[in-house]
């Protein structure tokens, strides 16, 4: 079975708390560092929230040349497509 992992903060985290994925959250300098280890594991897909990539954008896109996983930004918390509660109200 594929590994599937996500990399986000808290909030957005907690929205894969019940899957089946790996979910680590962390903040944005530690965010590179663990989309490495990530990618260098057997993962078929990484998601990451889009808030923690804002400042690795050209490491992100050499990772992404070098590793069989399919990286996927998600929005995240902050983001203008993240909705909350708050917001569907």
């Amino acid at each position: 079975m594929s590994k599937i992992a996500v990399i986000a903060d808290q909030y957005t985290a907690d929205v894969f708390q019940l899957t089946d994925f790996d979910v680590e959250i962390t903040n944005e300098q530690k965010a590179l560092e663990m989309i490495i280890e990530k990618s260098k594991q057997d993962y078929s897909i990484i998601f990451i929230s889009d808030n923690l990539t804002k400042n690795i954008e050209e490491e992100l896109g050499g990772i992404k040349q070098t590793t069989n996983a399919v990286i996927v930004i998600i929005p995240g918390m902050g983001s203008r497509q993240f909705i909350t509660n708050e917001a569907v109200k």
